[in-house]
């Protein structure tokens, strides 16, 4: 059996459209006329500052030339920020100096869609820069957190970390490493970091609050000689499950939407491995079906007409599912020559204001095309039976035309409204021969957008005696409670829709009429 045809290029894509001219579309209005390039901005990267020098003073960052953070001091960590995602000069400079006094300066690349923490390591004459991406990716359980822990204490040789007096959770952690993830039991820890081989504590942290749907990064930070050893504990929200945002299935389940795009096809049935019966019956044409929940790996779709067995199928393919992710399965092109197209749908979060949009073109008969919205040419020569990147757009109402390769528009759906915080995955559906190409609009809420962080407290500090680095560090412990830095995501419903209507029957989504 064939395998999946494709899959949407990363999963997490964040392209931001900064402006679209006649944002506020006047009702009715038809364009025709698009600039000559499409519009094409950097995709977004989050990224924070994490200030474990010790002994260096507030320092100001920038990416570029731009200024980031001003006076960040040690022991802190700044808010994300969204960034040009590519290659990023960052640099780090006392406070109030010039670029020319950067105490780091490194230059990486920063990854569409990534969550990075840009670490100022070490004592300052030998201060040093890294970058640790954050993994929010989705949790395998509802009750869980992922945890990690970075070693930036200077002058600290290897260490442990483990609960008080109890199982260690990470072994033998090397000076400026971080460990990999582990997923845990959402609860109250009360942690120890220890020479490694050593059960005597050099930093006790009583009290520290996993939350459930969070990603922790655990920083070791400050040095023995001066007892300021600590943790600094750093959260972000994980990417939450399809299941939590359309209301299907569980955590580990993938959720899956059927797209009826073969215009000359029947109502469909689809059904699901080995099972007798149907997951989804009498999906007709110009419809997509709500989601259902399908556990993740790797599974056998058979789509066949109405009434028929799994046996008769016209499209057989077998599908690998990603936990907590979601897709839709369009059977496009004409029946004699029917094939199932894959996307995965990118439903994590979005800037304030904005709403995830890509276009899918599944017309048999069109060659390559170009989508405009409001006069800009949002995505140019699209080939059939492909999906575009994803972009991110300001809400509102918009014109949207399809122009097929010899420049002509061939189809023009007016007041379009996009709203915040939706992912839209618009197909282009019928034949230019009879005059039936369409809009299918399909929707689906996002990710909540996190909440910035407030910064985070350090908890804990250098036990007496202190075994790492030095004997003579004697600290009281803090103690102080480690709330999570972003509130977890509201559980919130699927929303399932075309242009004109929302639709919540089994199989039936009514396509956008062509003008």
């Amino acid at each position: 059996m064939a395998d999946s045809k494709r899959f949407m290029r990363g999963g997490l894509l964040t392209f931001i459209i900064v402006a679209l001219v006649a944002f506020t579309a006047i009702p009715g209005l038809t364009s025709v006329a698009a600039q000559d390039e499409p519009v094409e901005d950097p995709g977004q990267a989050r990224v924070r500052i994490v200030h474990a020098s010790p002994d260096a003073g507030p320092v100001d960052v920038y990416a570029g030339e731009e200024s980031l953070f001003v006076g960040l001091e040690f022991a802190s960590a700044s808010d994300y920020v969204m960034i040009p995602a590519g290659e990023q000069q960052v640099r780090v400079v006392p406070s109030g100096g010039s670029l020319d006094d950067a105490a780091i300066d490194v230059t990486t690349e920063f990854t569409d869609g990534g969550t990075y923490e840009v670490a100022a390591i070490g004592l300052l004459e030998e201060i040093e820069g890294q970058i640790f991406e954050v993994n929010r990716g989705t949790l395998a359980g509802d009750n869980t957190a992922r945890v990690r822990v970075i070693h930036a204490a200077s002058g600290v040789e290897a260490v442990d970390v483990a609960t008080a007096g109890g199982q260690t959770l990470f072994a033998a952690i090397e000076p400026g490493a971080a460990t990999d993830y582990v997923e845990i039991e959402a609860e109250t820890l009360d942690l120890e970091v220890r020479a490694t081989g050593t059960t005597e504590a050099a930093i006790t942290a009583p009290g520290v609050m996993i939350e459930p749907g969070m990603v922790y990064d655990i920083f070791a930070i400050g040095q023995a000689e001066d007892q300021s050893l600590q943790l600094l504990p750093l959260s972000t929200m994980a990417l939450p499950a399809c299941s939590t945002l359309v209301g299907v299935g569980g955590a580990t389940d993938a959720c899956v939407r059927i797209v009826h795009a073969s215009p000359d096809g029947p109502a469909v049935d689809v059904y699901l491995d080995d099972q007798p019966e149907p997951v989804v019956t009498g999906a007709a044409y110009g419809t997509a079906t709500n989601f259902i929940a399908i556990p993740a790996g790797e599974h056998q779709i058979r789509i066949s007409a109405t009434g028929t067995p799994a046996d008769e199928s016209v499209i057989d393919e077998t599908v690998t599912f990603t936990p907590g992710s979601g897709y839709n399965i369009a059977a496009s092109g004409l029946l004699e020559e029917v094939s199932a197209q894959i996307d995965q749908i990118d439903l994590s979060s979005m800037p304030e204001g904005t709403a995830r949009l890509r276009a899918l073109h599944v017309s048999p008969d069109l060659e390559n095309v170009d989508v405009i919205a409001n006069a800009q040419l949002l995505f140019e020569g699209l080939e059939r039976n492909d999906a575009s990147d994803y972009i991110e757009v300001p809400v509102g109402p918009y014109s949207v035309d399809l122009r097929n390769d010899e420049g002509e528009v061939v189809l023009t759906q007016p007041d379009v409204m996009l709203d915040a915080n939706m992912v839209y995955d618009v197909y282009a559906i019928g034949r230019a021969e009879d005059n039936t190409v369409q809009f299918l609009v399909v929707s689906a809420m996002a990710a909540s957008p996190p909440q910035a962080p407030a910064g985070a407290t350090p908890v804990g500090a250098a036990a007496s005696p202190a075994p790492v680095g030095t004997t003579e560090a004697v600290a009281t412990p803090v103690g102080t409670q480690v709330s999570p830095t972003e509130t977890p995501v509201e559980i919130t419903e699927v929303v399932t829709e075309v242009v004109t209507e929302v639709v919540s029957s089994e199989a039936t989504q009514t396509p956008t009429p062509a003008s």
